[in-house]
């Protein structure tokens, strides 16, 4: 076997080469040598390129690991009124039921106008179908409208909650189009505080649906970003460190407060800036008329009652509303009672302008005359002794 030279071990040339080739042994030998100096440095940037891939997936699995939790801390510190509203009525009617489940279901769904006016308790206990006596409830939730009434009304049926008369209130501000400038329930439904299911039910309704979803996207992806306002705003001094909960009495009905004349005033003037400009240019919106037809049908596949209620208004509120504004809810009113049967119960001239508080919200004495008129008014239908009425019947 032959044996390589020193200068074959080296990969160098022999020393017969050419002087190129000789050239080029001693450019290697210089670099072998320099090599060991050079490679304390090389190792110390191979660690930081290392170390700086390491900190990037630790930042991002950390980031990951703060978002659903940020999202569980809101969910849970500071919900909006709304949300206290509706957490606290679901867990009323679900112990209502739980402990009378045999009894027939009354339930009146609507806004803060219901939640104000309906004395649900006065209503149960009374003779109903069968002369069972009638479990009554107000579901009534601050900016709910028709939207979120055919909302609650599928959430009930999916958790065996089933009215036996179901009173839906009907509000006809609030079947207005979806525009920046005006009220609008779209506009009141932050789809941040939506479950993916929630969204999915509300998504037909909606005219504004790519925003709903990016809002629901960064509520889900960036918590910190999309509740940044509900963050500061207690850290800033502009509102309590717990969110506001209007005491409820347990069927539901938001229990009357004194307030002194200056709120009164300033009640006054945030409905006035809330429904005047509103109704001056109200033109009827498609998601919501969608959403009540909805109601209706759903009402008849499952054989469920239902009546529509309008609730009381001030003479000065009355005032406010367009030739359009007037109009419009009423014929989609009318087109719904002939293609559905529904009774109609009409009380938006029920009440003298001193049973309000801001025009269209009930103060307690106003409550109790409605509800005391509305008692009336259901005993005359067949729906309240258990008969069928003209929208269950034509199924």
């Amino acid at each position: 076997m032959s044996t390589l030279s020193p200068a074959r071990r080296l990969d160098l040339p022999p020393a017969d080469a050419p002087r190129p080739a000789r050239r080029l042994g001693e450019l290697a030998r210089r670099w072998r040598r320099a090599a060991p100096a050079a490679s304390p440095a090389l190792a110390r940037s191979r660690r930081l390129r290392r170390s700086g891939r390491a900190v990037i997936l630790w930042a991002l699995a950390l980031y990951a690991l703060a978002q659903p939790a940020l999202l569980a801390f809101m969910d849970w510190w500071h919900p909006s009124l709304y949300e206290n509203s509706v957490r606290d009525k679901w867990r009323q009617l679900r112990e209502l039921t739980v402990a009378d489940p045999d009894r027939p279901l009354l339930v009146m769904v609507g806004s803060s106008r219901t939640e104000a006016a309906f004395q649900a308790g006065r209503l149960d206990g009374l003779p109903g179908p069968g002369g069972r006596p009638w479990l009554a409830y107000n579901f009534g939730v601050p900016t709910a409208g028709p939207l979120r009434e055919a909302l609650y009304l599928r959430e009930m049926l999916d958790a065996g909650i089933r009215p036996r008369l179901l009173l839906v209130e009907y509000l006809p501000p609030l079947f207005g189009r979806t525009h920046p400038d005006v009220t609008c329930e779209e506009g009141w439904t932050h789809a941040e505080w939506l479950s993916l299911t929630q969204l999915c039910r509300l998504w037909p309704y909606f005219a504004e649906r790519e925003r709903k979803r990016d809002d629901w996207l960064t509520a889900r992806l960036a918590p910190a970003h999309a509740f940044r306002v509900d963050l500061q705003s207690p850290l800033n001094g502009d509102e309590d460190i717990w969110p506001v909960r209007h005491p409820h009495d347990r069927w539901g009905w938001r229990l009357a407060e004194e307030r002194p004349p200056q709120l009164l005033a300033t009640m006054r003037q945030t409905a006035w800036n809330m429904y005047f400009a509103t109704l001056c240019r109200f033109q009827l919106g498609k998601g919501p008329c969608r959403a009540m037809r909805d109601v209706l049908a759903l009402c008849r596949r499952e054989r469920i009652p239902v009546v529509l209620v309008l609730t009381p208004e001030g003479s000065v509120f009355r005032g406010w509303y367009s030739p359009e504004a007037r109009e419009g809810p009423r014929r989609l009113l009318e087109n719904l009672r002939a293609a559905y049967g529904v009774p109609v119960i009409d009380a938006t001239g029920w009440l003298p302008d001193e049973d309000f508080t801001d025009g269209h919200h009930v103060t307690g004495e106003g409550a109790t005359a409605f509800t005391g008129r509305l008692l009336e008014e259901l005993r005359r239908l067949p729906e309240w002794s258990g008969a069928e009425g003209p929208q269950v019947a034509a199924r």
